[in-house]
């Protein structure tokens, strides 16, 4: 079992014990669940944040991986940042809901890392460019790579899979990494499967 640092500030907390939950949850490794369990006051972040987005694996991934890594060179935990675990839970639920991307999740978390306790979605409404993009704009530019990669389209429909991946690849790189990944493709294969 691996060992966890739980002294922060100075005191030194004892090892929160596993709860089966935490340890059977199939999206969860024994190691992302023990740094998780290893602290009381992680655990309960941990549970709040599940009470807004009930998504275990990646609500772990951005304590353990995403804040983890923002966080390091302060040496706070994520709960001693004054980031409310509802607002973790929020930035989590957005990302599932394709309403924004990985990469601009990620530059909200930065902003969140930066300006405490404000919540995911008025980070959103302050910066313009966090904002996803719209159906018809996506339409739009989904058309565009379209017509100017007749190459991709004619190896996507003589099977060639990957073809699909250069030109989701494109219109994500068009957009800015404001398209939803999971529209791009329902978009494209609607074009593309169009007899």
């Amino acid at each position: 079992k691996p060992t966890i640092d739980t002294t922060h500030n100075g005191l030194t907390y004892p090892p929160y014990e596993p709860t089966k939950r935490h340890i059977e949850t199939p999206q969860l490794t024994e190691y992302t669940a023990s740094i998780i369990t290893n602290d009381k006051r992680l655990a309960d972040y941990f549970e709040g944040a599940l009470a807004t987005a009930p998504l275990p694996r990646q609500i772990a991934n951005w304590i353990t991986v995403e804040f983890f890594g923002r966080l390091k060179e302060s040496g706070r935990p994520i709960y001693a940042t004054g980031i409310p675990c509802e607002h973790l839970g929020k930035l989590v639920k957005l990302i599932n809901e394709g309403t924004i991307t990985g990469k601009i999740a990620k530059a909200i978390a930065d902003e969140m890392c930066a300006k405490p306790g404000v919540d995911p979605e008025e980070i959103i409404r302050q910066n313009p460019d966090f904002s996803p993009a719209k159906q018809d704009e996506i339409e739009r530019i989904v058309n565009e790579v379209l017509a100017r990669e007749p190459q991709s389209v004619e190896d996507y429909r003589a099977g060639r899979a990957k073809a699909l991946d250069f030109l989701v690849g494109q219109v994500m790189k068009a957009s800015r990494g404001k398209a939803p990944p999971q529209l791009v493709n329902e978009l494209l294969l609607k074009h593309l499967n169009a007899s």
